[in-house]
């Protein structure tokens, strides 16, 4: 959950950034959540609340109450969202600071997810071109993101369908997909006969946890979860249904396995058709991340990683790579101190990587850092994925995001989350994950960032 207890009344709300997506939980039955977030210009604002995915059996009936910076009610809403969900939409606030809470009607409890979003159009209204602002928000771009980032269908209503990562026909251990560890992707189960394959490669000796869930804004899926052994027909693992409709084979259920190539495969109950997000972990894996990007002039570039594990991390299990220009293969690819030093990255330790040539002081090391704010960055331990900076893949143009919060000519610094972006090929909208700060910030550069 992006929710942190207690915030329960203002003077303990937790602060967000705008526009944003968070996830919380009403619980125990009553319990308010509040939240602040500050607004530097005038703007045209909508709050609402949906499901949050993989949790659709546990919803919660929610009220939202906006109130100003003297915490005055300035909106209210029930039931206004999809389903039991609210939304206040098209409130012209001025640059000020805001507080929205969520308040369970009849100490109702359960999962929510909460928007804070720019209104470009009121549903229904000629300039919303059909746009329903529950499914289809541009965050006033012009290019569908957050629950449709990939687009939406003014005709039917809906988000277009994701950059499938599964290529059909992948319906035996023959022509199964192969996917790289610490894999996060989509998958599309139609008909309602299909089964999907996908085959994993381990290299040494691990426990794996494999789970179905939810796209946001698709239609969903009652998954059943299969784990085959290399011969591709011994059954190891099997799920239906651990959280709602969909599956998990959790890391006991899957442990200690052999070096060598497993299968997965996903198919639906009762013949369903729809869309899930599928993730198989190498439980144990470093929970390293990228904390801050800086981006600032000229050859002032740096990346901070973090351990965020329990663990101490060996720098020389770890590198990373660029990828400039909307590139498929790496554009450059180093190694950290480690390999010469077999330096070590404590739980709660940062260590910065700066460009030589550069003006940043202080760095745990220097190399070549030479990328733009439309490169994409990947980090790697052990050759496995554990987070990701941007789209591999994708050149946006000078940058991700939406002016003046973009990675061009800025600072980026990490939210706190529960593990890195396993997944480079997927839609990158940086103030999700990030606070971006001015160009040429290097205060809190090797500053372990506070997370709970």
């Amino acid at each position: 959950l992006d929710e942190v207890e207690p915030n329960d009344d203002f003077a303990s709300a937790q602060t967000l950034a705008f526009p944003s997506v968070t996830t919380g939980y009403s619980a125990p039955s009553g319990d308010n959540d509040f939240y602040t977030f500050t607004l530097t210009a005038d703007t045209t604002v909508s709050v609402f609340t949906y499901e949050m995915a993989g949790m659709e059996s546990d919803t919660v009936d929610t009220r939202i109450y906006l109130y100003d910076s003297t915490q005055t009610q300035i909106a209210y809403d029930d039931d206004g969202g999809p389903g039991l969900y609210s939304a206040v939409v098209d409130q012209a606030l001025t640059a000020g600071t805001y507080y929205v809470e969520i308040r369970p009607y009849t100490y109702s409890d359960g999962y929510y997810t909460l928007e804070l979003a720019v209104t470009i159009c009121t549903p229904g209204e000629a300039a919303c071109n059909g746009d329903i602002l529950e499914t289809c928000n541009d965050f006033g771009t012009g290019v569908d993101q957050e629950l449709c980032a990939y687009g939406c269908d003014d005709i039917n209503l809906v988000c277009n369908p994701p950059d499938m990562n599964e290529v059909e026909p992948n319906n035996d251990a023959a022509s199964a997909d192969a996917v790289w560890l610490n894999y996060q992707g989509y998958g599309l189960i139609d008909p309602g006969d299909d089964i999907d394959y996908y085959a994993v490669t381990l290299t040494a000796q691990a426990s794996l946890r494999i789970e179905t869930s939810a796209i946001p804004g698709q239609s969903t899926v009652d998954t059943r979860l299969y784990l085959y052994a290399p011969d591709g027909t011994t059954e190891l693992a099997y799920n239906d249904d651990y959280v709602g409709i969909y599956s998990t084979i959790t890391e006991t259920e899957a442990a200690d396995l052999a070096a060598g190539t497993y299968y997965v495969a996903v198919d639906s109950y009762s013949t369903y058709t729809g869309y899930y997000t599928l993730t198989i972990q190498v439980f144990g894996s470093a929970n390293l991340v990228l904390s801050e990007y800086i981006e600032g002039s000229s050859n002032d570039k740096a990346i901070e990683i973090y351990n965020a594990g329990t663990a101490a991390i060996t720098l020389a299990e770890c590198s990373w790579s660029n990828f400039n220009n909307g590139a498929t293969t790496p554009s450059g690819t180093q190694g950290f101190d480690g390999d010469a030093t077999g330096a070590v990255l404590n739980p709660g330790e940062v260590w910065t990587f700066c460009n030589a040539t550069g003006n940043i002081t202080g760095c745990s090391e220097y190399g070549d850092v030479f990328y733009n704010g439309d490169d994409a960055v990947v980090l790697y331990w052990n050759g496995i994925v554990v987070d990701s900076f941007g789209r591999v893949g994708e050149d946006p143009g000078s940058y991700w995001g939406i002016d003046p919060d973009t990675t061009q000519d800025h600072t980026l610094r990490r939210h706190c989350m529960a593990h890195g972006d396993w997944n480079p090929y997927d839609a990158f909208v940086p103030t999700i994950e990030y606070d971006i700060y001015a160009n040429n910030d290097f205060t809190d550069l090797g500053v372990p960032p506070t997370c709970p």
